[in-house]
């Protein structure tokens, strides 16, 4: 993965929590407009994506398979077990003022301590998204025709050449 499609998924990671504590929240009765959400969203991801270090930025399976010591850096033992403090403190610390700012005002944080708990979980579903490996070859391996659902005939392009052809070919 690159750089542009790991923004894509940490956007969608931050998206979730924004949302997830904008819910919590008592709803106002004025709605803001839906466009000024995804850019306040939008905002907040790309400044904050913007601080990572390149190596978090294009982290994906590939990476922790050729380079071991990146999954130590950035992924935590287990889910249940957040980065240690001081790794989540080097990693947010550069995140501008505007960013911690904008989750104050809109409600998203209660104060500026926060940060680093509004945010770790964040980075914890970014890591574990872009560093999940693909699924087991037999896991996706179809049993039967997904077509005709017939687990008899050899799983083929049976469907997808006419019978006319196989014939005039010898198949």
């Amino acid at each position: 993965m690159n750089s542009n499609e790991n923004y894509a998924v940490f956007r969608e990671c931050l998206s979730n929590a924004i949302v997830a504590r904008s819910e919590e929240k008592p709803k106002p009765t004025r709605r803001k407009p839906k466009g000024k959400r995804t850019e306040r969203k939008d905002f907040i991801a790309s400044e904050t994506f913007a601080t990572f270090p390149i190596l978090l930025q294009t982290l994906s399976y590939a990476a922790i398979q050729h380079d071991p010591t990146l999954s130590t850096l950035y992924i935590p033992p287990d889910t249940d077990t957040p980065l240690p403090r001081a790794t989540l403190e080097t990693l947010f610390s550069p995140i501008p003022v505007s960013v911690t700012d904008s989750l104050l005002v809109y409600g998203i944080i209660p104060d500026t301590v926060e940060l680093l708990d509004f945010l770790a979980p964040v980075l914890a579903e970014y890591t574990s998204s872009v560093t999940t490996g693909p699924p087991a070859w037999a896991s996706t391996r179809a049993d039967a025709c997904e077509i005709c659902e017939r687990d008899w005939i050899p799983l083929s392009y049976h469907h997808l050449i006419p019978r006319g052809f196989r014939a005039s070919h010898g198949e």
